[in-house]
């Protein structure tokens, strides 16, 4: 019996002697909200006394398992989109209470996490630049009924014109930022998925592309970003982040009419089921408008200035074990307007497809940390057609005088990756590269016959390099330093005039800039 009870009390030293190593050098916990749900990938980071980083995520019952091989007290960091951060420092290892709960609250408004001001996530209590989001909620509040309406509440936001894009020309829709004059070319970069929405051959907006109920959140940069966004951001960066489906399910619609037989129906429809995901968007919009001059000088020439657009778009995309993610994307627009009198009208058609994706990466062994990759290949076909006209004195009579079509054609590449070093520096760095084909083939008339045919464009080509580290220094000072490098290319220009009446030609071809 003595010969038995030796071997069995060796082993039972043993097994406590390894359970007490295992237990010492892991870290379990839950995560849960409010009211008492788990939140399924949270991030989960320790941070010990001597430096050493561990990194781990909460499964779907909330839990977490995070390595702890070290000695002494550490900080625990527990965040998880739309909650707050929660903070708690363990002066020993011991302290720590395994398969402790812990409790998220609501995010607060100094806790919202914004993406334009870096290019990279970034709380906005932490970010030195002047960022304004607008929320889901706060532009279904606005009652808008496009996105440059829902902009107007943005202090310094304004536009080339007073009047919004239910009735002005587009190519008056230029933007601008903190009272640098707008003009038809915008001053601010509008990105819409990270895709410039400035038009490729003018730099106007077409508003109208992007339905409110496509639209997740708007972060709006105000003040020159050019280190990162280039020279098309000298007043700031407007970007609209799309609506997507985190639910096995969504569906939302809007439908609204009113004056001026104004009507719009839009519907979302999105689904999400093994690592796949999809969505559709369609929207109508339609308005009769108004007569824009004065009653007591009308005349038979002015007619409404009214608008009527349809946009349709399908995104399908697949996630790889949470830590990449692809997807493709394409849209068409068409778009047909009344300017004010019986000729002046303009038609706008724009197919546009995009493949993107993201990769980031858990690694505790690494000393960078939160390594993040985003993408993003574009390109898209437009027709711009617009009839000139003039109108007499009286506003009696119009003549035509030019009618204007401006295909273009552009294919671009983005892609910027971001990573946390020296545990209180993000560096981000970042390439885009994007080429342009243009034209503007006009014909003038005069006493209403054609009277010369012109054809006139070119190419241009841009490549863009930047960098930026942005370092927390203590709990209220945060230093950003930002460096960008541009090359642009004027290429392959021309114009050819050829007058009908003594069908004479003539051609310039211009030299090629950098």
């Amino acid at each position: 019996m003595n010969h038995l009870f030796l071997p069995i009390l060796i082993l039972f030293c043993f097994i406590q002697a390894f359970s007490q190593e295992v237990g010492q050098g892991v870290l379990r916990g839950k995560v849960i909200d409010a009211v008492g749900l788990p939140i399924e990938k949270a991030s989960v980071k320790i941070v010990s006394d001597s430096g050493k980083i561990s990194l781990c995520q909460t499964e779907r019952e909330g839990n977490f398992v995070c390595d702890a091989n070290f000695n002494g007290g550490f900080t625990l960091t527990i965040e998880a989109q739309d909650f707050s951060v929660l903070r708690q420092t363990f002066d020993e290892l011991q302290d720590f209470p395994q398969a402790d709960t812990f409790t998220l609250a609501p995010a607060d408004l100094r806790e919202e996490v914004v993406v334009t001001a870096n290019r990279a996530e970034t709380r906005l209590s932490e970010t030195p630049a002047s960022i304004v989001t607008l929320s889901k909620a706060e532009i279904q509040l606005t009652a808008a009924p496009t996105v440059d309406d829902a902009l107007r509440q943005v202090a310094g936001f304004s536009l080339f014109r007073r009047t919004g894009s239910r009735y002005a020309n587009p190519t008056a829709q230029g933007v601008s930022l903190r009272g640098i004059g707008a003009s038809g070319a915008s001053r601010s970069l509008v990105l819409f998925d990270g895709i410039p929405l400035n038009d490729p051959f003018g730099g106007w907006v077409q508003w109208n592309r992007v339905p409110t109920i496509a639209v997740e959140r708007i972060e709006v940069l105000r003040g020159g970003a050019s280190s990162l966004y280039g020279n098309n951001s000298l007043s700031g960066t407007v970007n609209i982040l799309p609506k997507k489906t985190r639910e096995n399910y969504a569906f939302s619609a809007e439908i609204f009419g009113g004056t001026q037989n104004t009507f719009s129906g839009s519907t979302f429809f999105g689904f999400s089921k093994n690592d796949w995901m999809a969505d559709f968007v369609a929207a109508n919009f339609q308005t009769k408008g108004y007569i824009l001059v004065e009653r007591g000088e009308r005349g038979a020439a002015d007619v409404f200035a009214g608008s009527r657009n349809s946009n349709l778009s399908a995104r399908i995309g697949k996630s790889f074990n949470d830590t990449a993610n692809v997807f493709f994307k394409t849209s068409y627009f068409g778009e047909v307007r009344t300017n004010g009198t019986g000729l002046q009208t303009n038609r706008t058609h724009i197919r546009q497809f995009v493949l993107g994706g993201e990769f980031n990466s858990l690694n505790p062994k690494s000393k960078i940390q939160n390594p993040k990759l985003e993408w993003r290949f574009y390109g898209g076909t437009q027709v711009y057609d617009q009839v000139f006209s003039a109108v007499n004195a009286s506003r009696n009579s119009e003549t035509l005088n030019r009618v204007q079509r401006v295909p273009a054609q552009n294919l671009g590449f983005s892609a910027n990756a971001s990573a946390v070093v020296l545990e209180n520096q993000t560096v981000v760095v970042g390439f885009e590269t994007r080429e342009v084909r243009g034209a503007s083939d006009e014909i003038g008339f005069f006493n209403n016959r054609a009277a010369a045919v012109s054809d006139s464009g070119g190419r241009e080509r841009t490549v863009g390099f930047f960098v930026q580290d942005f370092a927390r220094i203590g709990a209220r000072f945060v230093l950003a330093a930002s460096a960008r490098f541009d090359a642009r290319e004027n290429f392959a220009a021309s114009s050819q005039t050829r007058t009908l009446a003594n069908n004479q030609t003539t051609v310039v071809n211009f030299p090629d800039r950098k």
